[in-house]
């Protein structure tokens, strides 16, 4: 499996990331900083998701990082 965004692509949280992590990102853009794909690359890194992209992002709009990060499944 191979990570499906860059870094600089814009994306948004999907409703499976807004019943984690709240509403406050929600259909906000939000710039991805760093991609990871395993935890060489990232310390929370789950195995178990087998190369999956993990992101760390920024609201475009504030230029706040956000204090956590999402798999691909969690953003479009």
């Amino acid at each position: 499996m191979k990570a499906k965004f860059k870094e600089n692509d814009t994306v948004i949280m999907t409703q499976d990331a807004v019943d984690n992590y709240g509403l406050e990102y929600l259909d906000c853009a939000l710039i991805v900083m760093n991609v990871s794909t395993s935890t060489e690359d990232h310390p929370g890194y789950d195995e178990s998701m087998e190369g999956m992209g993990l992101y760390d992002l920024r609201d475009k709009n504030t230029g706040e990082d956000l204090g956590f990060s999402l798999y691909d499944y969690e953003l479009i």
